[in-house]
This record gives structure tokens, C-alpha cells and sequence, in this order.
């Protein structure tokens, strides 16, 4: 019976009309060749990195926006053109990369080691040993580099300020060639977790991606459409509900990517001629279940209890959903974390769209946010199960 199964699959694979002709360009990492709507912060990073064509110092920039908002494919985007000026000038720049959500702070130092020529051991040094060697190399080699942090918030939340200020200092104490960063953040309360020394030698431009709106996002989806669909095999009408579905809350052109693509694949399997609306949304309800439960698995133990506790509370207030919070912690023997500390947990899981926490007024009597669960509950007891931690709450 299940070889019977297969034949039917593969059958289909085969002898079915092929709609997508390119899938990487389906891809959310994909970097397209022109980035539409970002003309402004392309322009605003070119320009601080300017200098180093002229062997100064670039400024540091930090880039803002939720996710989706296209922070990192446009560092990324001027960076490759600024690498080919750099050949074109034979200047001696280094330009490095790490997503600090992906990686410990060890191995981003490795990365930057990578980036401007130096091998470094994988294990074994203390981080401010291994930023010794980074800088005394910058300096003997006389290097202009720059390093973006993608995620950075990640960084310090998990492992402290203490090695963002030895960066943001490190031009003090080299003689040659500098070090500036490119520090990229889905949190727009990031500074709040620095300390007052780590802000006072930021020296950074701040950079602020706004959500795509519905209409940009139509123009984004249709480039890709055009570059990995075959022709005519995309209705309009699944266009504008990737987009609405996508805009309507965070402008978000990387779920509006993935939603094409899931939908292109969900229409091949049908063995449909075309994508239309109803396999967008079973696209959406597909991506929903995977991207929460791997959303739910990555999260902190305090983040999960956060969650756990949005789920059960029947006022929606902070003050609610706190109680429940330090009443698990005690459970399972955690010391809790600060009323302010668990309010950044709710706005970083807001951005992450796995709660909803809009900010409600009441007129004279003040404002309030409203806490409630985006997902489905089943799925955070699904996720939750599988947390030896958790379990014993589920």
C-alpha cells in the first residue's frame, strides 16, 4: 500500500506542469538583484560607510525594524557593492559577518577573526583574549574593517554588554586601521539592555526600517513572481492576499515571500495550473503551525513561562500575566525575573508575533496593553510537551 502511495507521488512530481522555474529566488535569505523601496536606507548606509574609501574611519550604524522589514538584505546589498569599489580604490578594508542569535559570542569573534585574515582557535580562549588578538592584528595590518552584528540585541541579551563596549572602544587603542559595526535588531527597545558606559561610546547613526506596506509588498511579490513562477501561473488575486495577509499586521516581505513559495508548492501538489487563493491559504495556515512551533522550541525558559502565562490569563493585563509568571517560576524552582525585565519579554514576543499586545487607552484613567496569544493554544502545549522543563505545566 505505501509503494502504491509513491508511485502516485512521484508520478505527479513528474508528469505534473511545473509553476515555480526558479525556487531559490522563493527563498527568505535570497538577496534580489534590486531591493525595491529601500532607496533611502541604502543611501543613509552608503553613506556611512563612505569613508572607507578614503582610508577613514566609517561610522556605526545600527539598523531598526521588525522583522521582514529588509535590515539585513540591504546591509547586505552595501556591503557587495562597497567590496567592489574597495577592489576597484586596492584599499584595505575587511568586512565580516555573524548572526549573533546563531551564534555564542565566542564564535562571532571567531568570525571577525576570519573576516580580516586571522585564524583563530575555535575553543579555548577567553573572548577578551581572542578581541586582544583581533585588535593587535588591525592594528600591525593597519585594516579598515567593519563588522555586522545581525541580531545583536541577541548578543547582549544572552551573554551581557561587556564585549559590544570593547568593540565600541576599540578605536582608542589602535594606532592603525579602525573598527566600526553594523549592528542590526529586531527590537526597537534594544538600548534598554546596555549600560550607560556601552551608550556613551556608541557614537552610532540609527537607522529605522518601517514596515512595508500592502501596496509594497504587491510590488515585491510580483518581482519574485516574475523571476521564479513560469509564466501566467500566479493569479492577481493570490498576489494581493499574500500581501494583505503579510501587511495587514507587521509588513513583513519575508512571511509574504514564504507564503508564494508554500502556496506554489501547496498548487504543484494539487497538480493545479495555476496559484490561486485557496492555496494561499492553506499556505498560511501551514507556515503558521511550523514557524510558531520553531519560534515556541528557540524560546528561553522565562520567554516560554511568559507565554504560558499569556495563554492562561483571563484579564490580559501585565500586572495578570506577571503573577502567573513568578507563580511557575516558584513551580519549577527558577528565580523569577523583574516585573520591568518580563515586560521586554512581552514586547520581544509581541515582534516575534507569537502574542499580541496592543496598547489600549482609557482616556483620562490612562493606558493599558491588552495581552493576548496570536497562535493557536494547541500549539503551545504541543511545543511545551516536548520541554522537559514545561511538560510538568502543560
Amino acid at each position: 500500500m505505501s509503494d502504491d502511495i509513491l508511485n502516485d507521488v512521484f508520478s505527479k512530481a513528474i508528469t505534473g506542469k511545473p509553476l515555480i522555474k526558479d525556487r531559490d529566488v522563493l527563498r527568505a535569505d535570497y538577496t534580489p538583484q534590486r531591493l525595491l523601496f529601500r532607496q533611502e536606507e541604502i543611501k543613509a548606509i552608503g553613506e556611512g560607510l563612505s569613508p572607507l574609501l578614503k582610508g577613514a574611519k566609517a561610522s556605526n550604524l545600527f539598523l531598526y525594524g521588525k522583522p521582514g522589514t529588509g535590515k539585513t538584505a540591504v546591509a547586505t546589498h552595501v556591503l557587495k557593492r562597497l567590496k567592489e569599489h574597495v577592489t576597484k580604490q586596492h584599499a584595505e578594508i575587511a568586512l565580516g559577518y555573524a548572526n549573533t542569535k546563531s551564534s555564542r559570542e565566542y564564535t562571532a569573534l571567531v568570525q571577525l577573526g576570519s573576516a580580516i585574515g586571522l585564524e583563530l582557535p575555535a575553543t579555548g580562549l577567553a573572548s577578551g583574549d581572542l578581541f586582544v588578538k583581533i585588535l593587535a592584528h588591525i592594528n600591525e595590518r593597519g585594516i579598515n574593517t567593519v563588522f555586522v552584528l545581525d541580531e545583536i540585541d541577541e548578543l547582549v541579551k544572552n551573554h551581557g554588554d561587556k564585549i559590544l563596549y570593547e568593540m565600541t572602544r576599540a578605536n582608542s587603542r589602535l594606532n592603525k586601521g579602525s573598527l566600526s559595526l553594523i549592528g542590526i535588531s529586531n527590537d526597537l527597545n534594544f538600548k534598554e539592555f546596555l549600560g550607560p558606559r556601552v551608550l556613551s561610546s556608541l557614537s552610532e547613526e540609527e537607522i529605522v526600517f518601517p514596515a512595508y506596506t500592502v501596496e509594497e509588498l504587491c510590488g515585491i511579490l510580483k518581482d519574485r513572481v516574475k523571476a521564479g513562477f513560469n509564466e501566467n501561473t500566479v493569479k492577481e488575486a493570490a498576489i494581493n492576499l499574500c500581501a494583505a495577509m503579510s501587511g495587514s499586521e507587521r509588513g513583513d516581505a519575508r512571511r509574504a515571500v514564504d507564503l508564494l513559495r508554500v502556496a506554489g508548492d501547496v498548487a504543484e501538489r494539487d497538480s493545479a495550473s495555476f496559484v490561486d487563493e485557496k492555496h494561499v491559504r492553506v499556505a498560511e495556515k501551514k507556515i503558521e503551525q511550523d514557524t510558531a512551533s520553531e519560534a515556541l522550541h528557540s524560546l528561553t525558559i522565562h520567554e516560554k513561562l511568559t507565554v504560558y502565562s499569556i495563554m492562561l490569563s483571563d484579564k490580559g493585563s501585565t500586572g495578570d500575566v506577571f503573577a502567573k509568571y513568578t507563580g511557575f517560576c516558584v513551580k519549577i524552582g527558577i528565580e523569577p525575573l523583574t516585573q520591568r525585565r518580563v515586560g521586554m519579554i512581552i514586547s520581544a514576543l509581541d515582534t516575534l508575533g507569537l502574542i499580541s499586545a496592543p496598547v489600549i487607552s482609557h482616556g483620562r484613567y490612562g493606558r493599558t496593553k491588552k495581552i493576548s496569544l496570536a497562535i493557536s493554544p494547541s500549539i503551545v502545549r504541543s511545543a511545551f510537551k516536548e520541554d522537559s522543563t514545561t511538560a510538568a505545566l502543560v
